[in-house]
């Protein structure tokens, strides 16, 4: 089935309160979505978190860069469709936004090909599970969120019945982070698995291995 038309537009989502991790606060998260169709009139739907800001600039890359490969190809070819855009971007970044606005057009090229062959996704792709394990990420930076309420956050997505959460740490002192840590073990209890997220807060390996250390 041959590709007829690429279309994508930027989604912004305004946050009720101001949220902050480790290098930076945001107010709102915004996202490039992309629906696919093929001539045969099958829709295959993706999108892409491209952060706090910006997003009008995965947008334009997936339609004055990506898209040029994906018009008239046929959806079986998906490796050749990747390699193409790959290539093709070789001088505006093979990172960050860019790729980002390549996986925007690869997933719904996915979606697409698995319902033209009348298979949910994970079937298609040679998955046997129904369901999959799953974490909530939480542990935000807020202004004046008190060890109590980082505690109560976390807690409550044990109780949900999630047996792994994610935090995040890096925008406080080494010190204050470990005390962080500390009270949301204490709030989950052993059983639960703890992750930590340092967005990009320690410059280089030695750093973060002195931080973990800690």
């Amino acid at each position: 089935m041959l590709i007829e038309k690429v279309e994508s537009s930027t989604v912004v989502i305004p946050l009720d309160n101001p949220t902050s991790f480790s290098t930076r606060t945001i107010t709102e998260r915004h996202y490039t979505l992309v629906c696919v169709r093929t001539k045969d009139g099958v829709e295959g739907i993706g999108y892409t978190y491209v952060g706090n800001k910006g997003g009008h600039i995965a947008t334009l890359a997936l339609r004055d860069l990506l898209r040029e490969n994906v018009f008239g190809k046929n959806i079986d070819d998906i490796d050749g469709i990747w390699d193409a855009m790959f290539k093709d971007s070789l001088l505006h970044g093979r990172r960050g936004v860019v790729m980002r606005a390549l996986s925007a057009i690869d997933i719904p090229i996915w979606d697409a090909k698995a319902k033209s062959a009348g298979k949910p996704l994970y079937k298609f792709m040679g998955g046997t599970r129904k369901q999959v394990p799953a974490y909530p990420s939480g542990g935000y930076y807020k202004a004046g969120k008190s060890l109590d309420a980082l505690q109560k956050e976390m807690r409550s997505y044990a109780h949900k019945g999630f047996t792994a959460v994610k935090m995040k740490v890096g925008r406080v002192s080494c010190e204050k982070d470990p005390e962080r840590i500390g009270a949301v073990r204490g709030a989950i209890g052993p059983k639960v698995h703890l992750f930590v997220d340092a967005n990009n807060a320690w410059t280089d390996t030695k750093e973060a291995i002195r931080t973990i250390k800690l």
